[in-house]
Parts: structure tokens; sequence; C-alpha cells
């Protein structure tokens, strides 16, 4: 395989560019599997997400991964609120749950809640620390829509605390601790009751919506709520 053709299977996803890792080395491409780290190739991000997973795979196959982890890692204030951000802080997050304590570092110390990423790029400080990783986020966001009501996605960070702590301890731990910090509580009321200019997903409907609906709704948003909504509603769907 040559430089093209291994850019061109990591652009894509492809699995042969993992297997060609595996038996050969990847060192003389060492600048495109940098590039595919810190850019996400995704064709389409808003359902696929990030590539993140899959690069991980491919460093972990490699002698100098290190290397990498570490450019990821000074990489995360250097990029906008966007798809290769959350990326770069999807990595990181692997690198911490392998233990990598300076990757977690690194993760606490450049987040700063943006109105598209804020949510999607805090779930991983629910992967690395639970619910005290969740109230960490919910006090940068709750800054956030201080500042800015009208552009925050919210939503998923939720759905994904009520999937792994439940929907009745996340709500006691946002309560508790908004009682302290104002942030918190900004945050919680946000979620609870959103503002009518927020872009917080009413994602209730999903469960007995009719694959017209989902496709009409498909058109017009570009929630990342929803987005995660619509994997469960796939799952629950007939085979027509």
């Amino acid at each position: 395989m040559d430089r093209n053709e291994f850019r061109h299977a990591l652009h894509l996803g492809l699995g042969r560019a993992i297997l060609y890792a595996a038996e050969n080395d990847a060192s003389p491409f060492k600048d495109v599997i940098l590039d595919a780290c810190l850019r996400c190739y995704s064709i389409d991000s808003q359902f696929e997400g990030t590539r993140a997973d899959y690069m991980w795979d491919l460093l972990n196959l490699l002698p100098d991964k290190t290397v990498y982890v570490d450019t990821v890692l000074k990489s995360l204030t250097e990029t906008a609120d966007d798809w290769d951000l959350r990326q770069r802080f999807r990595l990181a997050a692997l690198s911490a749950m392998e233990g990598n304590d300076e990757a977690k570092r690194a993760m606490y110390e450049a987040y700063r809640a943006g109105p598209s990423t804020a949510e999607s790029i805090g779930i991983e400080f629910l992967h690395i620390d639970g619910l005290q990783g969740l109230l960490f986020v919910a006090e940068q966001i709750g800054r956030l829509l201080i500042a800015n009501t009208r552009n925050v996605d919210l939503g998923w960070l939720m759905s994904v605390s009520h999937d792994i702590f439940g929907k009745e301890l996340t709500s006691e731990m946002l309560r508790e601790a908004g009682k302290k910090n104002q942030f918190i509580e900004t945050y919680r009321k946000a979620v609870e009751t959103p503002h009518p200019d927020s872009k917080q997903s009413d994602v209730s409907w999903i469960n007995s919506a009719t694959y017209e609906q989902i496709r009409d709704r498909l058109a017009k948003t570009t929630s990342i709520g929803f987005g995660n909504q619509l994997a469960r509603w796939g799952e629950k769907a007939s085979d027509d």
C-alpha cells in the first residue's frame, strides 16, 4: 500500500488501513496518521460520529503511540467548536480511560464549552469521572448559557447520564449541587425547562414516531441530541 492508498483508506475509515499497520511498518505514513487523528474525516459526522475510536485502534498498533497522543493533547485548545475538536477530546478520553493522568488533566484544562460541542465533548467527562465529571461540565455549560441562551445545543448529555447513572440519581446530583453553584443550577433549569430560544431537542415524540415523521424531521434538524435518540428509534424499529 502506497502513501495515497493509505491516506484514502484512513479518510474513509476502512479496515485495510488497520490491517496494514498490524502487518507492516506504518512509520513512513506518520504525518498522514497524525493528520487523521487531528481532523475528523467522517463522511456524515452527524450520524457517524468522529473517527476517534477507529484511529485509536490504529494507534494501539504503533510503537510510537505516545507521540501521537501527546500531540493530540497539546492540540486540544487549537481548534474551533467543531467535529475536529470532538475527535481530539474523544482520543484524549480514550487515553485517560487507559490510565493516562496527563490526558485527563489536559482535558480538564482545555475544556471550554462551545454552543455546538459543549455536551458532546462533555460526555467524555462522564466516561472518565462519572457524576463528578457531569457536575464539572454542567458548571461550564451553565456559564455558557448565561452568556448565550439561544444557540446552545442541549439534551444529549442528560440522555447519556440517565442511561449510565439513572434519571433519579442524575437529577438529584444536579439539584443538590445547584443549591451551592449558580452555574450548575442554570444548567439544571435549562435542561429541565428549556428556554424557548434554545436549541434543546424535544425528542419525547420519537418513541412513537413513524418513519415518515422521522424522515421529515431529519431534513430540519442538526441537533446531536436528536441523532442520539434516532439511534434508539432504529434499534426498536420494525424490519419494514
